[in-house]
């Protein structure tokens, strides 16, 4: 059977014909893989941040977590963050997939462009506004002003609200996570620009070519990693994993390509990134990956990832007025406690300020 032939009757065979690529997709065209791999991703990076992050960067403390200081959970989540990378990838997939069935032009940019900024800034303001709150009542009544307090300056305001890092100035985020969103913004932008040449009406060949030129500059000596550029060839796994997933591309030159793509990264970003972006793409289109637990977190997963440096700074400042830990079990027993409580104070957020912001995304009418 030919790919045309294959994307012509792909949205009927969907719920007869249990193929492979089919598997991983409900009724309702929910690839029911993704809710699991955005939970693992988001207790990952909450995991790395916790536990201190790779043994060769921290010898003696815990990363975000000072006084809670387990080596066999640094080295087990050594790894976490590569949770970003699959975020990635994710949105790779998610993003033109959420345009697929509509009429999409780029004269439509702007209301596309407004449900995502209304999907990510809300939260991501919210959680900025109780970090800075946060540093100043440290700096004020915990410090008291030693060393002074001093306000941001209003070119690093506008550089947070905007998700803009330039390389030169004041490189500080109000929340150190939020640099992953100003990539993930301006792939929003490239998707917005690209979807219908390079996604939805080009030949196969196009995509890999498109995605391959975005990642040449990171052959440029001294090309700034905190461009999108950096991290193009995992969103390109993501690009490359919804094309098979549409019956755009086969089994032979979906494989090759994401050969490509990993031998990219593997250059660009890392071996490691690139066998978690491969890895997700995996799952993503021949997994049915399901768990109560990484459900949930799948759904507060943007929640947890914007606040769980700050709930855990928090609650261990108050945890160590209790008991301070003096074996290795209470320090694991600390971090494990941090955790479910960083885990709990996401699902409210989710609940008061997450959900509220999705409602008024579904009501944005899509273009058809």
């Amino acid at each position: 059977m030919t790919i045309k032939e294959r994307s012509a009757i792909s949205e009927t065979t969907i719920l007869v014909t249990p193929t492979l690529t089919e598997t991983a997709v409900s009724r309702r065209g929910h690839v029911s893989s993704l809710d699991f791999l955005r939970g693992f991703a988001a207790l990952s990076v909450m995991l790395y941040h916790f536990s201190g992050g790779p043994p060769m960067l921290n010898h003696v403390t815990g990363g975000t977590l000072a006084k809670f200081y387990s080596p066999v959970l640094r080295d087990l989540f050594s790894w976490g963050n590569m949770g970003v990378e699959v975020f990635f990838v994710i949105s790779g997939f998610v993003i033109p997939y959420s345009l697929w069935e509509t009429n999409y032009q780029v004269k439509h940019f702007a209301n596309y462009m407004g449900k995502r900024i209304l999907r990510i800034c809300p939260p991501a303001y919210f959680a900025m506004l109780l970090l800075l709150i946060q540093g100043y009542v440290i700096s004020r009544f915990i410090h008291h002003n030693n060393p002074p307090y001093h306000s941001p300056s209003l070119e690093l305001i506008l550089r947070n609200i905007l998700f803009l890092y330039t390389g030169s100035g004041d490189l500080r985020w109000f929340n150190s996570v939020n640099w992953t969103l100003a990539i993930e913004f301006q792939f929003y932008v490239l998707v917005g620009i690209l979807f219908k040449s390079v996604f939805k009406n080009s030949k196969f060949g196009l995509f890999v070519l498109a995605f391959m030129l975005l990642s040449l500059p990171n052959f440029i000596p001294g090309f700034p990693s905190y461009l999108y550029f950096h991290y193009s060839s995992l969103f390109a796994i993501g690009g490359t994993a919804l094309l098979y997933y549409k019956n755009r591309v086969s089994a032979v030159p979906f494989a090759l390509t994401l050969a490509l793509f990993f031998i990219l990264t593997w250059l660009t970003v890392g071996p490691l990134a690139a066998a978690f972006g491969v890895g997700t793409a995996g799952i993503i289109i021949f997994s049915k990956l399901k768990h109560r637990l990484f459900t949930f977190l799948g759904k507060i997963s943007f929640s947890l990832y914007l606040t769980h440096i700050m709930v855990g700074s928090v609650t261990e400042f108050l945890l160590v007025k209790i008991f301070l830990p003096q074996t290795a079990a209470q320090h694991v027993f600390g971090i494990l406690c941090i955790t479910v409580i960083a885990c709990g104070f996401a699902f409210v957020f989710y609940h008061l300020v997450e959900q509220p912001t999705l409602r008024v995304v579904k009501k944005i009418k899509s273009t058809h």
